[in-house]
């Protein structure tokens, strides 16, 4: 019995030693490592050196031209060699861009989804909302450059034909670094432990590429790279103000290319908050700047108001210019539709996104939304989760539950989904005794990983002991 107390009293002393309130184990006066300070902005060069970016590889990019209704045979409008990153694969795509041998065999294959209807942002107040549908589409992909590819063709994804051209004539582009990194936000070992946002993992990270989502913001129009880091900043912390890009800001990386190139930036006159931009320009001008992109924001240096969503982000750099960037994000990103009446009466069946044509309970929507749901979302007989949202008007500053079950989804598709792998005795808690399971069971040779990647710790480290022993 008077063991049992001297090892009781000793526990707490120690615990007390180590800045534990022991009225509340789970609240720590001091962090198990202090939080680093907010991320600079860094040269390629020190991103690539600070792993914050994947070693570039050889790759070629195709520019391809399609029509309307993605029927008739597309076009290839150029082919380049250069140092970059391939194209991440369409989560839900409906073409194939294919490298082929010499005998026709699929070498590689790259899904790609087509940009339907290009998106302009909410209407402001008096103004008119007029859809706009281009008369054909363009698309840049980059694909490995594997030494027995001899040709790249394009395919649905039921195997129809749209075009076959050999790889010849490619223009071949100096290797380039030109632009800047702003890595993903670092957190606090103790916030990942207790959202469960960690993984066991051999020493050794994954490729940045699948850890991260890369956002890339290049300038149209400016005449000075400071206005346009000085926009590129707003806009970046104007995103990670919003969930879940707020909860998972530790997986975003933003990068920055200061351009001096025309990227055919233009408002249309029949809809002036419209900006389109030649996307095969912008696509070319980031690749040509070396820099990895899994979404694109074309920053346009123009005080009146207007964005677009294509197959890239574009927004305008006035006052509300980060706010048409997140509804512009939400589009190219999330693929979620507007929740303002575009259209008259809309089809009945099926979930749209964030929309529904059911006026509820919506089963998809379980848990996130009520049985009531307001009128008006797209379409005037279909209904949207929430009275307001940031896919409806901009004074809004969040996206909504089903909005964010949408992008946490895609977020992952990018990033990977965050893996608990920690309570190993399946009780519900994580505690002193899954520590003791872990140790035993993965040895030294393992550490505790973020899912952004890197060892965050090793197994037996002592604070990740007194961690689960305060648990």
């Amino acid at each position: 019995m008077g063991l049992s107390l001297v090892v009781a009293a000793t526990a707490l002393l120690a615990m007390l030693a180590w800045g534990y309130r022991v009225t509340d184990r789970r609240i720590r006066s001091r962090p198990l490592e202090e939080a680093p300070a907010a991320e600079s902005w860094l040269t390629a060069d020190e991103a690539l050196q600070a792993e914050k970016v994947d070693t570039p590889q050889g790759v070629i990019e195709a520019t391809l031209v399609y029509g309307p209704k993605h029927q008739d045979p597309w076009r290839l409008a150029g082919l380049r060699r250069l140092q970059g990153y391939p194209t991440f694969p369409a989560k839900d795509g409906s073409h194939l861009v294919l490298l082929l041998d010499a005998s026709g065999a699929k070498l590689y294959g790259l899904k790609v989804g087509i940009v339907e209807a290009i998106l302009d942002p909410p209407p402001l107040e008096g103004e008119t909302i007029v859809p706009y549908n281009p008369s054909e589409g363009r698309l840049v992909v980059v694909l490995p450059d594997l030494t027995q590819a001899t040709e790249v063709a394009v395919e649905t994804m039921s195997g129809e034909s749209r075009g076959r051209w050999p790889l010849e004539k490619v223009a071949v582009v100096e290797p380039a670094k030109d632009f800047e990194t702003k890595g993903a936000n670092q957190v606090r070992l103790e916030q990942l432990l207790r959202s469960g946002e960690v993984v066991l993992a051999p020493a050794g990270a994954l490729p940045v590429a699948e850890q991260t989502v890369d956002l890339t913001f290049i300038g149209a129009g400016y005449d000075t790279d400071q206005q346009f880091q000085s926009d590129s900043q707003r806009f970046s912390n104007e995103l990670v103000k919003y969930e879940p890009f707020a909860s998972r800001s530790y997986q975003l990386v933003f990068h920055r290319i200061n351009n001096q190139i025309d990227l055919g930036c233009q408002y249309l006159p029949a809809n002036p908050r419209l900006i389109l931009c030649d996307e095969a320009k912008v696509w070319q001008a980031v690749n040509s700047a070396g820099a990895p992109a899994d979404v694109v924001v074309v920053i346009v240096n123009n005080p009146n108001y207007g964005g677009s969503a294509t197959s890239v982000v574009t927004a305008y750099n006035g006052q509300q210019g980060p706010a048409v960037f997140v509804h512009e994000l939400g589009h190219v990103l999330g693929h979620l539709v507007d929740e303002y009446v575009i259209f008259g009466q809309g089809p009945l069946g099926g979930i749209q996104r964030n929309c529904s044509p059911q006026p509820g309970p919506v089963a998809a929507w379980e848990g996130l939304a009520g049985s009531d749901l307001p009128q008006g979302c797209l379409y005037q007989n279909w209904y949207r989760s929430t009275a307001s949202s940031i896919m409806r008007e901009l004074k809004a500053v969040y996206f909504n539950p089903v909005s964010q079950r949408i992008l946490e989804g895609e977020i992952n598709y990018y990033a990977r989904p965050a893996i608990t792998m920690v309570d190993l005795d399946h009780d519900g808690d994580m505690d002193f005794i899954d520590w003791r399971l872990m140790l035993n069971h993965f040895g030294t040779e393992y550490c505790l990983m973020s899912v952004a990647g890197g060892c965050l710790v090793d197994l037996n480290d002592w604070r990740l002991m007194w961690w689960f022993w305060g648990e």
